[in-house]
């Protein structure tokens, strides 16, 4: 009897330390919790600007308008976010009569840009340059959403209201004047 009497008090004192010990273990448990990350969808807000140029004898009117298009293919970051492709249409008026109109979008620079820029840019920027010598230049850019990665262009119109669009491999540099940059 006084031998399971022993076992007992044995028993209940290893009971109670293991019980502190654990009541010690639980007092030390960080609990992390892991906030679930839900991806989202940008888009860029619609946007106009018109302004007037004189060239010459004549008056222009240029007009910018952006929209993101969700027919476009749409571009996903790292973190899963997804981003609305857009395009930007120009319209331009010579001595109030139509000179040029026409959408542009980042398949009409495909064979100007990097892979990288193809998969992973919107065009997400339109803006007057210039005018002189019988043409209208502006700049285009596809940036990498939300950062400042990006491939510049310059679209020519001609007198002819032909254009054409090549990369643009100067540096900018700040300009003087009234200009537009969206």
């Amino acid at each position: 009897m006084k031998h399971q009497s022993w076992l007992l008090a044995a028993a209940c004192i290893a009971a109670l330390l293991l019980s502190a010990c654990r009541s010690d273990r639980k007092s030390n448990i960080i609990v992390e919790t892991q906030t679930n990350y839900v991806p989202q969808e940008h888009r860029m807000p619609e946007y106009n600007f018109s302004d007037t140029v004189r060239m010459g004898s004549h008056q222009f009117v240029y007009t910018i308008h952006r929209e993101a298009d969700a027919s476009l293919p749409k571009v996903k970051d790292e973190a899963g976010d997804t981003y609305l492709d857009n395009f930007y249409q120009l319209s331009i008026e010579r001595d109030n009569a139509t000179f040029f109109e026409r959408r542009f979008a980042k398949s009409d620079l495909r064979p100007l840009l990097a892979r990288d820029f193809q998969r992973n840019g919107i065009i997400d920027g339109f803006r007057f340059i210039s005018a002189g010598e019988g043409r209208l230049q502006f700049g285009l850019c596809v940036s990498y959403p939300e950062s400042d990665m990006s491939a510049p262009f310059i679209l020519t119109i001609g007198p002819d209201a032909s254009y054409s669009i090549e990369a643009d491999d100067v540096m900018d540099v700040e300009e003087t004047g009234d200009t537009a940059a969206i």
